[in-house]
């Protein structure tokens, strides 16, 4: 599966790696962080979800809500959100 130019350069600015290709052709980028793990997925339709996981537990998918989002940067700051949230959650 392609993806822009515009997903590729942004991924590769955060450091994102192709992680696997999926049974439906979705493009699979991961990012490991301090025992996190964040996923970003290209579906075949060229629409993005994420995906979050701390120590092997899931955290948040967007695939949940059927959420999915245009841009591969649109899902990473949503998912940022989620992580700030979480961490502000965990310390109070």
């Amino acid at each position: 599966m392609e993806i822009s130019l515009e997903d590729q350069e942004f991924l590769d600015s955060k450091n994102y790696e192709l992680y696997h290709i999926g049974i439906e052709n979705q493009n699979a980028y991961r990012l490991d962080y301090d025992g996190f793990y964040f996923e970003l997925v290209c579906h075949p339709k060229n629409k993005w979800a994420y995906h979050i996981e701390k120590n092997n537990r899931m955290l948040y998918d967007s695939r949940i809500g059927i959420k999915k989002f245009d841009r591969a940067e649109a899902a990473h700051n949503v998912m940022t959100f989620k992580i700030l949230d979480y961490a502000y959650k965990k310390r109070n």
